[in-house]
């Protein structure tokens, strides 16, 4: 009996062990059987060992019993369980418990082909699904056809370079990691990379992340990459090796110093999920606003586009094969020009129609530098914008004072070293006009054959753009409107469906930015 009572008991305590890890994980029909069924049997073999144990101590208080005096075993005198119930119920719950083994093998050898196959399926499709990585592949082919640039990641990089919050890419593999290697080896000795980023790392991550070697992983690469050897070989790795042996206090004071004083570039590889990247690896790379730059080679597609984040686009990097190409994803948002004159195209184009989203703040120094008459700082501006205007738009509008403050911004701000006498001339003599209908026909007719650039101030609805629209002739001249309203709707349905959006960002500006789809692209 006592054998039997310790292997059930040994049973009793992986039948504990069994339901405290599968009550989270009971999502398969079979899997919710066995876990009633190991549920009751535990009971009952609580009960029996609770059942012997109780008769255990009896028969011991029995034998007790025969050497205390006859009163006080009268009063403490118990009726004797018999032992031989108790053996039993074990030698039942033994076959019982056998039984339930073999009865679960059975069904395990049933099920377990579907059960493999789903449970190894689910990783390969997390992965590559073959249907979603080939239409990733079609539009990152066509988007490199469209606008055959960037050639590479040094150029991608070189693009962005004037931005400045931290820019993340993310590199990833149609069909494996074929060339990732080489094109992360590539950028990195890159002379261009070497001049901009003084500190660069490349680090390949492990599946359990560790904060301090990872920390001091990047300290000596940014020592190995940034310091010239000077001296002898082994003058330089004392240097390093003072590095390595830094206690973790220390060694984190050296790194947020060299991250925040210096600009960076880390390539991450094999990063797994988006969840280490914002737990552990993000919280480690701090934005210093000072133009670093963060790429991340993943396996996992959707990996790649969420560490990128939500406006975001793919291109090819480099073909390797017809089904595998080595692919880029960016933030669309990053990719900005470096102020609002780099948005105005000088070509003979349909009107532009350029919204912006924000306080106006620093956005007036910027216009007026672009708005007044600046030949000096803006001579193309002066050459190809002979009306410029800004107007601030009041509510409710009233289409006359509306014309009369855009003829005398236009007046206020016409060049004459790029403008003639007879084009301010009719511009003085509309001013003079009184009658609304002419007015407002000699208006489009003094602006129908010239590019104009006007800003309109607090446009705060789409309605009241329409109302404005209609003063502003639609000539393929080139002209263009900026809009800066407060409302992002207002500002994205002013431009029209058909759009992009940007961060306009730079020391002392930042907005959002709405414009033509292909406008900036082909500038």
């Amino acid at each position: 009996m006592q054998q039997n009572l310790m292997l059930i008991s040994d049973e009793f305590e992986m039948m504990h062990s069994f339901l405290n890890d599968a009550k989270d994980r009971a999502t398969d029909e079979m899997v919710r059987t066995l876990v009633r069924q190991v549920r009751n049997m535990a009971l009952d073999v609580e009960d029996c060992i609770e059942y012997v144990v109780l008769v255990d101590i009896k028969s011991h208080w029995n034998w007790w019993r025969r050497l205390l005096p006859r009163a006080l075993c009268m009063l403490a005198a118990a009726p004797a369980e018999p032992l031989d119930d108790a053996v039993s119920a074990l030698e039942l719950l033994k076959s019982r418990v056998e039984a339930m083994g073999q009865r679960n093998q059975r069904y395990r050898q049933i099920g377990g082909s579907s059960s493999t196959h789903t449970e190894e399926k689910t990783p390969q499709q997390a992965v590559t699904d073959p249907t979603v990585a080939g239409g990733i592949l079609i539009e990152a082919r066509e988007a490199k056809k469209r606008q055959g640039s960037p050639s590479d990641l040094v150029e991608l990089i070189k693009k962005k370079e004037h931005v400045l919050p931290l820019q993340v890419i993310s590199l990833w593999g149609a069909t494996g990691d074929l060339g990732v290697t080489s094109i992360i080896k590539k950028t990195l000795d890159s002379p261009e990379i070497c001049s901009k980023f003084s500190c660069r790392a490349w680090v390949k991550l492990t599946k359990r992340f560790n904060p301090h070697e990872f920390i001091r992983t990047l300290m000596a690469q940014f020592h190995t990459n940034c310091c010239p050897q000077q001296g002898s070989t082994i003058d330089f790795l004392k240097q390093v090796e003072e590095i390595m042996g830094m206690d973790r206090e220390r060694l984190t004071e050296e790194f947020v110093k060299q991250v925040s004083e210096n600009r960076y570039i880390i390539f991450l590889e094999d990063l797994s999920s988006s969840v280490d990247w914002e737990a552990t690896v993000r919280a480690y790379l701090p934005d210093k606003n000072n133009g670093s730059c963060v790429v991340v080679h993943t396996q996992q597609l959707q990996v790649a586009s969420l560490v990128v984040g939500q406006s975001h686009r793919v291109l090819e990097l480099e073909q390797f094969s017809a089904d595998h190409s080595v692919c880029v994803f960016f933030n669309e948002k990053r990719s900005s020009p470096r102020d609002l004159i780099e948005l105005i195209s000088m070509k003979d184009k349909p009107l532009q129609v350029i919204s912006m989203c924000g306080e106006v703040g620093d956005l007036k120094v910027e216009m007026a530098r672009i708005i007044e008459k600046a030949y000096d700082r803006n001579p193309e501006i002066c050459k190809n914008f002979r009306y410029r205007a800004w107007v601030k738009l009041m509510q409710p509008l009233i289409p006359r004072e509306f014309i009369q403050r855009l003829l005398a911004q236009f007046c206020a701000n016409y060049c004459p070293r790029h403008g003639s006498a007879e084009d301010f001339l009719k511009l003085k003599g509309v001013e003079m006009v009184t009658e609304d209908a002419l007015i407002k026909e000699f208006v489009k007719q003094v602006m129908s054959d010239k590019r104009y650039l006007v800003f309109l101030e607090d446009v705060s609805s789409a309605n009241g753009w329409d109302a404005v629209r209609e003063y502003l002739p639609d000539k393929t001249n080139g002209s263009c409107i900026f809009v800066h309203t407060q409302l992002s709707e207002v500002a994205s349905s002013c431009v029209g469906q058909s759009h992009r959006e940007l961060e306009l960002l730079s020391a002392n500006l930042s907005l959002r930015v709405f414009f033509q789809r292909g406008m900036y692209e082909n500038h």
